[in-house]
């Protein structure tokens, strides 16, 4: 059995283990402008080895498990997964933290340690120059590298595709990723001893839900903008919570605020497989951070506030490896931490069983967790029924919008070639 199965039910992360780790290199993956990656094998390569079915954390995950394996002892939270301690801070360096998503934490951390020898590169992610709207995963050996790939990329990403350049690379690495990636990471280390010593360190930036490039598409065609003018996005940074930027070829620059593009019609886009994940937190990371989302957190200066959960003692003492002056860090309570991603809770761990349940009355396959998750409630039935009603509404209203404009380009050719 080969991932292909898992990509056709529709539980495809888009994570790039498979590809990564595949023996006889039979798994690609091709990116799609609309869509994301599109999965495919190669039969004449593939030999049913089972193995990319196996560390694919699209179909199922045992959190338990790779919790004990890797991150050891520690307290359990069913709303944060195990830690040790949660932290609440930012990068010290202003252009650090103005430029990045929320306080700049995971950069800080990543140039810091490649200073210090901790690590020889890390594994993050930018938007590609040569085609602005696809991200590209890279392994950075420089802080310029690290730099440019600051901030949050709301599309899909396949960064575990550079596992492979990591294993056939001298020295060690960080592994940056959403919670699917370390998930993808995490299973993967189960069978690769080499992966594991490769891997100095994971960090997962938290995730509520991430949308196809469909969305950037019609937030671009919101504003006007033809694809074929733009020359670099970047979805959040200058300040907090920061901007959509758009570069266009010829100079100019249309910006429009977090607050206002990443609405219902930004989110009617978001990917299938995302709305049956359980994760918010990077719950198998050895580092985990995100946003701050209280208003105590939000700086008279618009800088951002980063929260920090250290679960793995290896993650600490990374941690505390970078030195003093790279972060300003105080102690936070695991109930203030899980008030930060309230929203992004009840959408993960609180209706996952109904949106599960409802799924499965569709016939569609659903993920199976080992993870300690609360019951079906009528609360999430109601809820994720109003939030699918709402974003087909949305997704057809954007369909009508582009059809008649279609229609009328294609009036107005019509005028135009009888005058």
């Amino acid at each position: 059995m080969n991932v292909e199965r898992v990509y056709n039910a529709g539980l495809c992360t888009q994570c790039g283990t498979c590809a990564a780790m595949c023996p006889h290199s039979a798994i690609h993956m091709e990116w799609d402008g609309k869509s994301g990656y599109v999965l495919s094998v190669d039969e004449d390569l593939c030999h049913e080895c089972d193995l990319c079915y196996e560390i694919c954390p699209g179909h199922a995950v045992d959190f338990e498990r790779l919790s004990d394996r890797f991150l050891g002892g520690g307290t359990d939270n069913w709303r944060i997964g195990r830690y040790l301690s949660c932290h609440v801070g930012h990068a010290t360096q202003q252009a650090v933290r103005w430029n990045a998503a929320s306080g700049g934490i995971v950069t800080a951390l990543l140039v810091a340690a490649l200073r210090n020898g901790a690590i020889d590169g890390a594994l993050v992610t930018r938007m590609n120059p040569e085609s602005p709207l696809e991200p590209l995963s890279l392994l950075a050996t420089t802080e310029e590298d690290i730099l440019a790939a600051t901030g949050s990329k709301y599309c899909p990403v396949a960064a575990n595709l550079r596992l492979r350049e990591v294993l056939s690379s001298e020295g060690r690495y960080a592994v940056v990723g959403l919670p699917c990636h370390i998930q993808g990471l995490r299973k993967a280390q189960t069978r690769s001893r080499k992966l594991r010593e490769k891997v100095a360190v994971s960090i997962s930036i938290f995730c509520g839900l991430n949308m196809s490039p469909a969305g950037t598409r019609m937030m671009l065609r919101r504003h006007g903008i033809s694809i074929e003018n733009v020359a670099q996005i970047k979805y959040r940074g200058a300040g907090w919570p920061g901007s959509l930027q758009v570069e266009l070829r010829d100079g100019q620059t249309c910006t429009e605020p977090y607050i206002d593009y990443f609405d219902d019609h930004f989110m009617c886009y978001e990917m299938h497989r995302c709305n049956l994940c359980s994760d918010s937190f990077g719950e198998l990371a050895d580092i985990s951070c995100g946003d701050a989302w209280l208003p105590e957190y939000k700086s008279s200066d618009d800088q951002g506030t980063s929260v920090v959960v250290v679960r793995s003692e290896r993650g600490r003492e990374f941690l505390s490896s970078v030195g003093p002056g790279v972060l300003a860090l105080d102690p936070l309570s695991i109930d203030k931490a899980v008030q930060t991603q309230r929203l992004a809770l009840v959408w993960k761990k609180d209706w996952l069983r109904a949106k599960a349940a409802l799924c499965k009355l569709t016939g569609r396959e659903v993920p199976t967790y080992e993870h300690n998750l609360p019951p079906a409630r009528l609360t999430g039935y109601l809820g994720w029924t109003r939030t699918i009603i709402s974003r087909y509404m949305h997704r057809l209203w954007h369909r009508l919008r582009d059809l008649n404009k279609e229609t009328d380009r294609a009036e107005r050719k019509v005028y135009e070639n009888h005058r």
